[in-house]
């Protein structure tokens, strides 16, 4: 079966859109909350003729990086620019790490190991100090 795009939930674009963070389940007991600045960012882009690529930006003053999305900015509306946004950052995030999922997974395993293991060696003590006791 295909994996889903967001394989960490389904976040939803109206908290992304009005929010710096957004809350991603992981599953029914667990989540996080994931915050960035990437929206304000990439909006703030202004024209400043002192720079190199003639741009600057009001969050990250003197970048040096050109407003790669000028041209995305200029054709598409408010909305529309917001909503390629968040695919395109969502996109990144799955992209950056795309076994984030199996490794957490695999985690709770490893925990559950370490748990009996170290029950087993308490134990294992216990026994030993009844022994040095006696002797």
């Amino acid at each position: 079966t295909p994996q889903p795009l967001f394989p960490w939930g389904d976040p939803t674009f109206n908290n992304w859109q009005t929010n710096s963070f957004l809350t991603l389940p992981f599953s029914g007991y667990t989540e996080t909350t994931w915050t960035w600045n990437g929206s304000t960012y990439l909006r703030t882009y202004y024209p400043d003729s002192s720079r190199p690529y003639g741009v600057n930006n009001k969050v990250y003053q003197n970048v040096s990086m050109p407003n790669v999305l000028e041209d995305l900015q200029l054709n598409l509306s408010s909305a529309e620019f917001d909503k390629v946004i968040y695919d395109l950052t969502n996109f990144l995030v799955y992209v950056a790490d795309p076994s984030a999922n199996e490794r957490k997974r695999m985690g709770v395993y490893v925990l559950l190991f370490l748990l009996l293991f170290t029950s087993f060696a308490f134990l294992t003590y216990r026994e030993f100090k009844k022994e040095l006791k006696q002797k």
